[in-house]
């Protein structure tokens, strides 16, 4: 839209691909000015010009520079805590 604001992109190559070099997913965080909301634009990359194949709105903002900023120190939640949630490796990943 026209006051969505892009952020670095991330190329996923398609599953079982011949290694052609765009032939995978774009996905990319957006910041949408509109609603003051983020959101999750997934493109095909040998397509870009067809717009997104899927859209996922999130409930809150992404912050600028989601990816590229880094701080010295931890900032994230205690590890430790047992109410915060804790990565699982799925049993199975759906191929898009």
């Amino acid at each position: 839209g026209e006051r969505c604001f892009v952020q670095e992109p991330l190329f996923v190559p398609r599953a079982g691909s011949d290694g052609a070099e765009d032939e995978g997913w774009i996905i990319v965080a957006v910041h949408n000015a509109a609603t003051l909301r983020g959101e999750v634009a997934i493109l095909d990359a040998q397509r870009i010009e067809d717009g997104p194949v899927a859209t996922i709105r999130l409930p809150h903002a992404l912050p600028y520079g989601l990816h590229g900023t880094w701080a010295y120190e931890y900032l994230g939640p205690d590890p430790e805590d047992p109410s915060v949630p804790q990565w699982r490796e799925p049993n199975r990943v759906r191929e898009l």
